[in-house]
């Protein structure tokens, strides 16, 4: 089921992979016109979903739009990893 339109193949990687995510398995398919080895990337794209999964692929993809959260909160008391820790580069 077409649950999403992409610009190009990149905008349509990041929507299955933030299905994937979420447990749903995608397939990305070029539109028309656009399957020339020349523009491998280039051109429209759409997202397609099981049939079973069509419901909760389109309403996290509203929820993305409308600006909802749909990443788990952090915990605010939670420390920041030291790893990405901003530090001063000797000179």
């Amino acid at each position: 089921m077409r649950v999403a339109w992409a610009a190009n193949q990149a905008e349509a990687e990041m929507i299955e992979n933030l299905l994937n995510a979420e447990g749903i398995p995608c397939m990305l398919q070029r539109q028309r016109g656009f399957d020339v080895p020349d523009f491998l990337a280039a051109g429209p794209r759409y997202v397609l979903v099981p049939a079973a999964a069509e419901e909760k692929a389109r309403q996290i993809l509203a929820d993305l739009e409308s600006g909802e959260s749909v990443l788990p909160e952090d915990d605010p008391g939670d420390e920041p990893d030291p790893r990405f820790e901003v530090r001063d580069f000797p000179e």
